[in-house]
């Protein structure tokens, strides 16, 4: 029988009972929805106006800009909702003084964690299934492979829980929900602005490798990468190691090598953040 996260299953049970979710999810929709009409005046707008696009393949071929958008505002709000739902993870219980009971449970520090990081991620996820609708119409008008979407979710799914097991270690390191999300933001600008160095060292000591493996961290290049092989592009990495003294070998810059490495990377870290914040909670220090 399938054991259930406790954690996680009071977490949903709680936000299911409340009223702002579904207004929040009615608000993400909404957004969506502006940002389809906005993207279909554009696309309209454009076709009006460039005589090339009046051939009727060519005017379906540029409803592909949907997706990229939508993409674009879903992975835009997945950044900023999920400090904010797990910001307050550990310091809501420590708020509530029900922390110290939780602890006294026999659940370990680990599931903790985990169950906080997972209530979180469901609920992501109801958000970015919940815009597949206002999605599809790209696929059926664009030209778009289907293949597309099942990598998409992947993609979502394993940032969200990167983005979810930092959020609840920052919260694990403070006293309020304030400052777990300040610390959170920090670290993302860091993780997004930081991965360029290497590469900009890359190019001037020819330590490409070492470059390689920061960008893959980076979550904008690995978005940015999908969005180019949606439009059959080819990868950033072909682009940025395409001169000899700082190429890889071709196989390492493809599509599928470069995304299963960053999400390789992404799902490390995710370990990482979920072993310090399940130690910082742990009264026995990881003695468990």
């Amino acid at each position: 029988m399938l054991k259930i996260n406790p954690v996680m299953q009071k977490d949903l049970r709680i936000t299911s009972r409340n009223a702002r979710f579904y207004w929040g999810l009615f608000a993400y929709e909404a957004i969506l929805a502006i940002g389809f009409y906005v993207v279909f005046k554009v696309v309209l707008g454009i076709n009006s106006f460039n005589s090339r696009y009046y051939d009727v393949t060519d005017v379906y071929r540029s409803f592909i800009a949907f997706f990229p958008a939508l993409m674009a505002i879903q992975a835009g709000i997945i950044t900023i909702i999920i400090p904010v739902m797990t910001g307050s993870a550990i310091t809501d219980e420590k708020g509530h003084q029900t922390f110290d009971i939780l602890r006294t449970t026999p659940l370990s520090c680990t599931r903790i964690v985990t169950g906080k990081i997972m209530s979180s991620v469901i609920r992501t996820m109801t958000f970015v299934i919940a815009g597949i609708p206002i999605m599809a119409f790209s696929f059926i008008v664009g030209g778009l492979n289907w293949i597309h979407l099942p990598i998409f979710l992947l993609i979502t799914i394993v940032y969200s829980f990167m983005l979810g097991s930092l959020g609840v270690m920052c919260s694990a390191y403070s006293k309020k929900t304030t400052g777990a999300i300040v610390k959170a933001y920090i670290i993302y600008i860091l993780l997004y602005v930081l991965s360029f160095i290497p590469f900009g060292f890359g190019q001037l000591y020819a330590s490409k490798l070492f470059s390689y493996f920061f960008l893959c961290a980076n979550p904008i290049v690995l978005y940015v990468n999908f969005l180019l092989a949606i439009v059959g592009e080819s990868s950033i990495f072909s682009f940025l190691y395409e001169y000899p003294t700082n190429s890889l070998p071709v196989a390492m810059c493809s599509f599928w090598v470069t995304t299963a490495v960053s999400l390789v990377i992404m799902i490390l870290l995710s370990i990482l953040y979920i072993k310090i914040a399940s130690r910082k909670i742990n009264p026995l220090k990881g003695k468990e």
